[in-house]
């Protein structure tokens, strides 16, 4: 290559790398913001021989990891799309707020409750943030007490039938404990503090909930699905959870990049969509908001629509 050529690509490459970045600047940031708040609906439905014939048709709308994100002003988008999803009840599964903000305490939830449970009735379980935010009891009687205030139901660690035309279905509530959101290190620390302290180490879904309901459909309702395992040999017929954020950047043909929990034991990476153990299925949310990791690429927040379908 000649000096005078040499030249020109010295030239040349810089403006082209400007170029470059001064495009990137320009659509990144619509692009991030696109994928963040474009709200889309995912709609499942399960069939299941256990279904009563009073519930076929049945929609349940499942609302998860909000992480305080607004839709539109006061979630005037998020409400909309439930609305013309015409559920039957809408279940929240955890992470609400953001525990690494200190200025979060739920408003936006709340005030997401206070409109939803003019339609619907809304029952909540709890994630992880709702957990770190407050102590690894599991418990603020608190905020507890403002989601309740606001309509809602915190159904952690109890049964709630649901009758129509005199049949029924059940609905279950779990909190698992807290360890199982933790690292490796993290556990092995957290393990050398309470070595006894089965509170943490532990989840035992029967002592929790006692045993599920023998011939009648069962839906738990759980933050985290890395145990759906235990879940389907508890006897859950579906498990609605989330957690992951549909593993925040999602890849053609392989799913969820960042998925926290790779391996779960049966190495199956639960980061979004229907999984099947067995007689049991499970739903896991890609979520609404965003915590650590601010961003979303080809993962648009998510508002799931459950209908129930009876056997025929």
């Amino acid at each position: 290559m000649t000096a005078k050529k040499k030249g020109i690509v010295f030239i040349i490459l810089p403006a082209v790398l400007i170029v470059l970045v001064v495009i990137a600047a320009v659509l990144i940031p619509p692009f991030l913001r696109m994928q963040n708040d474009t709200l889309v609906t995912e709609l499942f439905v399960i069939e299941n021989e256990k279904i009563p014939a009073a519930f076929d048709g049945f929609t349940l709308a499942l609302v998860t990891d909000l992480h305080s994100k607004e839709f539109g002003p006061s979630n005037e988008q998020l409400i909309l799309a439930i609305q013309q999803a015409n559920p039957d009840a809408v279940l929240v599964g955890g992470d609400t707020l953001k525990a690494n903000d200190k200025t979060d305490s739920g408003q936006v939830f709340l005030s997401l409750c206070k409109n939803l449970t003019k339609e619907y009735p809304v029952y909540v379980v709890y994630g992880n943030h709702e957990q770190r935010r407050y102590d690894l009891s599991n418990i603020d009687f608190t905020y507890q007490r403002e989601i309740e205030a606001a309509g809602a139901k915190v159904i952690a660690g109890q049964k709630v039938p649901i009758i129509r035309a005199g049949e029924t279905i059940n609905l279950y509530g779990l909190n698992l404990p807290y360890i199982f959101y933790m690292r490796p290190r993290e556990q092995s620390l957290l393990r050398s503090f309470f070595p006894s302290d089965e509170r943490y180490f532990k989840v035992d879904i029967q002592k929790v909930l006692g045993e599920p309901e023998s011939g009648e459909f069962n839906i738990l309702l759980t933050h985290n699905p890395i145990k759906f395992a235990a879940y389907a040999d508890w006897g859950a017929d579906l498990v609605l959870s989330g957690h992951e954020h549909g593993g925040i950047i999602r890849l053609p043909f392989y799913g969820g990049l960042l998925t926290r929990y790779a391996s779960t034991g049966d190495m199956v990476r639960y980061d979004a969509g229907l999984f099947t153990k067995g007689s049991s299925q499970m739903i896991v949310s890609r979520g609404l908001g965003s915590a650590a990791v601010p961003y979303r690429i080809f993962n648009k927040p998510e508002l799931v629509t459950v209908t129930l379908k009876a056997k025929q």
